[in-house]
């Protein structure tokens, strides 16, 4: 009402009549109500995006970008470091079993930071070498004889059914023919003899022979298990390789585990399931026999990863 009381005088007054703004036009502010420019604070800077491609392309899938990506690969390289330089100090027995690991010592040692230690010590929680120390903290864990024999039984175990499903499945002809040329690289490795073989070619190829099989029924889930199975250093396949080369008893065993090789593919080949499935457990058995025959000499023990772990 004073506005139109204003306007209406400024008729009556020949005053002239306050301009009416057009809709939707900014009001403009009376010079002495300004805020002088020195109190205005200044904008924010905006982060400069180093990472360039990588942070349009989060940008432009979709997903919320409060910051540019890291660089790739530098994370995951030092988990990786953390995560090998851990494990083999684990296994090579630089803590006893049931010592408590200090994450400030272990980074210190590995010269990494102490984020990535402490994933790599839940991840070897996770694997079972590790313990979980109920005040917080884990500590190496001790494995008996019995465990030993177990992990190499639940391989033997997952293996098998592996092999069995491969065959009653079908395996795709791409990955018959991948291992079918590892066992061809292994038959030129033996051919020499088994006591001229160099055995940590063998160690190779021989897991990633297992690899194959692990792959050849087409399960992610059954290829995951074994993957986790073999985890353990005394549990994976090529695991009593190196104590092998030195005792011609067992480096004899090499040439019983290449033809047991050749006769689960060709099981799985000829859509054999229970054959093959037998068979890939008869192997994981072998493992057990050389872990019997390695047990016997402490200086075999030193020689293969994890055995120092052992504990009466």
């Amino acid at each position: 009402m004073a506005a139109f009381d204003r306007v209406a005088g400024g008729l009556h007054t020949g005053a002239p009549a306050p301009a009416l703004r057009p809709a939707g036009a900014a009001r403009e502010t009376p010079a002495d109500d300004r805020i002088p420019p020195s109190l205005v604070p200044a904008a924010a800077p905006v982060p400069e995006r180093r990472a360039g491609r990588r942070w349009m392309q989060a940008a432009s899938s979709g997903r919320v970008v409060s910051r540019p990506l890291a660089p790739a690969g530098r994370g995951a390289s030092q988990s990786g470091r953390a995560l090998a330089g851990l494990r083999d100090l684990v296994f090579s027995g630089a803590y006893p079993p049931g010592e408590r690991l200090s994450e400030v010592e272990l980074a210190a040692r590995l010269g990494l930071s102490r984020t990535p230690v402490r994933s790599a010590l839940a991840r070897l929680g996770q694997e079972g070498l590790l313990a979980a120390i109920p005040s917080g903290g884990w500590a190496v864990r001790a494995f008996s004889e019995a465990d030993v024999a177990d992990a190499i039984e639940l391989r033997g175990v997952l293996e098998g059914t592996a092999a069995r499903l491969a065959a009653e499945r079908g395996a795709p002809p791409a990955r018959l023919a991948a291992a079918q040329a590892l066992l061809a690289e292994i038959d030129a490795l033996l051919a020499p003899g088994v006591e001229r073989a160099d055995v940590e070619a063998y160690r190779g190829l021989n897991a990633a022979f297992h690899a194959q099989l692990a792959e050849l029924p087409g399960s992610r889930i059954l290829a995951a298990e074994i993957e986790r199975a073999a985890r353990l250093p005394f549990a994976e396949p090529s695991a009593f390789l190196s104590a092998q080369a030195g005792i011609p008893d067992l480096r004899a065993s090499l040439a019983v585990g290449q033809a047991q090789h050749r006769a689960m593919l060709e099981a799985i080949e000829a859509r054999q399931g229970a054959r093959a499935e037998a068979l890939a457990r008869e192997h994981a058995r072998l493992a057990r026999r050389n872990l019997d025959a390695v047990l016997k000499d402490r200086r075999l023990v030193e020689k293969v990863p994890g055995l120092r772990l052992l504990r009466p």
